[in-house]
């Protein structure tokens, strides 16, 4: 689950432009955590040279694989919506089309295939994942895969404290089971991401609430 975090941040924030507003802090985020953790590049190095070797194994038997007749990986998704105003407290049909274009880029089945450069072309392909809300809680309780919880924070840092509940922020979930997406007012910033190797209970990508979803704030409605 916390290898697919970088992939799914491309989706979810990258795909904003860097406006003056509003920026990408994952990577401030990221040398942060270094900082305070230094062991945590070799954990990194460790991932790195995991994944290079799982590339290198499998290349020879994706050449000459047929496309479809696979089966779909599907990723049960939480989503921690924290708001101090009502207007932060976004809809269960934002949450939705989140989702759906998630899904149709992982899937390659958004619209805009068709302007992949040709340099991408041989390559570009259906990466059989899916993300779907979660269904059953660590509990085995029944769920929508959504929380929604008032918070006296008005603006939240890149620093994870709308991860835990004792910062008045939302616990997140078993990240071997479920990946955790927050939603919070992040003032200037459209989000951040945790990254491979770092703590379970930091797991996951939070969104500002006025970027998730579709939506027309120029620069951020695709």
């Amino acid at each position: 689950m916390r290898t697919l975090i970088f992939a799914v941040l491309i989706i979810l924030v990258s795909h904003c432009q860097l406006l003056a507003q509003q920026t990408c802090s994952s990577y401030s985020y990221k040398q942060q955590e270094l900082l305070n953790d230094p062991s945590l590049r070799n954990e990194l190095s460790t991932i790195e040279n995991f994944i290079q070797q799982k590339i290198a194994s499998r290349a020879a038997n994706f050449a000459g694989r047929p496309q479809g007749g696979n089966v779909i990986i599907k990723i049960p998704v939480v989503v921690h919506i924290l708001y101090n105003q009502p207007g932060e407290n976004i809809s269960d049909e934002k949450v939705y089309s989140q989702l759906r274009v998630l899904n149709e880029n992982f899937r390659r089945l958004n619209a805009d295939t068709v302007n992949t450069p040709t340099a991408f072309k041989a390559i570009a392909a259906d990466c059989e994942i899916e993300f779907q809300l979660a269904i059953s809680d660590p509990q085995r309780r029944n769920t929508t895969g959504i929380i929604r919880k008032y918070t006296p924070v008005r603006i939240w840092n890149a620093d994870d404290k709308m991860k835990f509940s004792a910062e008045t922020g939302s616990d997140a979930w078993d990240a071997k089971n479920y990946l955790n997406i927050w939603v919070c007012n992040m003032g200037r910033a459209a989000g951040y991401s945790s990254f491979p190797g770092g703590p379970a209970a930091k797991d996951g990508i939070v969104i500002a609430f006025n970027v998730f979803g579709i939506n027309t704030k120029a620069g951020y409605e695709m």
